[in-house]
């Protein structure tokens, strides 16, 4: 999903529930941050995105509710592309 950020709206959130355990990828290509929130507003994880590579969180979460905030890189504006992928295709490859 695509969106931006800047000094007028300064993070976009994308809300998310797992009916049971599984592994997620989060991947926020553009520039800012990302982070990933359980249900009461904490921080589990967070990563920031660069010029040279996409921001990024992978992690096993257990069913419930969780929120992704995305957060602008300090500039007027940042456009950026947010992806979501659970269960298999959030498996890290192996050799």
């Amino acid at each position: 999903v695509g969106g931006w950020v800047g000094t007028l709206d300064p993070f976009d959130f994308y809300r998310f529930t797992l009916t049971e355990a599984t592994r997620v990828s989060i991947t926020l290509g553009g520039s800012g941050g990302v982070a990933l929130l359980g249900a009461s507003g904490t921080v589990l994880q967070s990563d920031t995105a660069a010029a040279d590579r996409d921001g990024s969180i992978l992690r096993s979460l257990g069913a419930g509710e969780y929120v992704i905030r995305v957060s602008g890189s300090g500039t007027i504006g940042d456009a950026h592309v947010l992806t979501l992928t659970y269960g298999e295709a959030a498996q890290p490859a192996t050799p």
